[in-house]
């Protein structure tokens, strides 16, 4: 029961992530907070990813993968096209949901910096 607890509250926290990085731009008071949580996404991206020979490598979907593991449901490719399957019930295409997702990430990113934080 407490890894199920634990998944489903690894899917809160990853939804939670995903939302803030969409719309955490727009307030002023949360743009301090939206820019911390870019720069620890990019340091996961740029920096952890490398290091670990995955380029990409997103620090909850590791743990989550390895807790999903552990639940006996193998890997799941990463937390956007395991979304996409879910939501749709279709096979995603890995690359375009990958494309689409940094393409999104960047443009939040650049608006919480062309709006700056006051």
């Amino acid at each position: 029961m407490g890894w199920r607890l634990l998944n489903f509250a690894l899917h809160a926290l990853h939804l939670g992530v995903i939302g803030f990085t969409l719309v955490g731009w727009i307030w002023p008071s949360t743009r301090p907070w939206h820019l911390v949580l870019c720069a620890l996404t990019a340091c996961s991206w740029f920096v952890l990813g490398p290091i670990l020979g995955q380029p990409g490598f997103c620090f909850l979907t590791g743990f989550q993968q390895r807790l999903w593991s552990h639940l006996g449901r193998g890997a799941q490719g990463n937390y956007m096209s395991y979304l996409f399957k879910r939501l749709t019930g279709r096979v995603p295409n890995v690359k375009a949901i990958d494309r689409a997702t940094q393409a999104v990430f960047y443009a939040c990113a650049l608006l919480s910096l062309w709006y700056g934080v006051e």
